[in-house]
């Protein structure tokens, strides 16, 4: 029997905050097993509480018209996150 462990994809990406902060670097996790995307301040905050999850069942992932860099997530609750890779 071949279980295999799908493990978590983290990194580095750009999250846009507000007008006035502009885009900010945050710590992302993707976690494929809760189908969840989790951001933090940092890589050192990852083992803490999440600033943000982002339930991406039934969420919306669509490249932006700013460049071809930026896409929005429009989870099901209806939060809008526009991230840069």
């Amino acid at each position: 029997m071949n279980v295999q462990t799908r493990h978590p994809y983290e990194g580095l990406l750009h999250k846009y905050t507000n007008a006035m902060k502009g885009w900010q670097y945050r710590w992302f996790i993707l976690s494929p097993e809760t189908g969840e995307l989790h951001y933090f301040l940092s890589e050192s905050e990852k083992n803490q509480r999440p600033r943000c999850s982002i339930y991406l069942a039934g969420a919306v992932i669509a490249p932006s018209d700013e460049d071809s860099n930026t896409f929005t997530v429009n989870s099901a609750t209806g939060k809008i996150s526009n991230i840069l890779n």
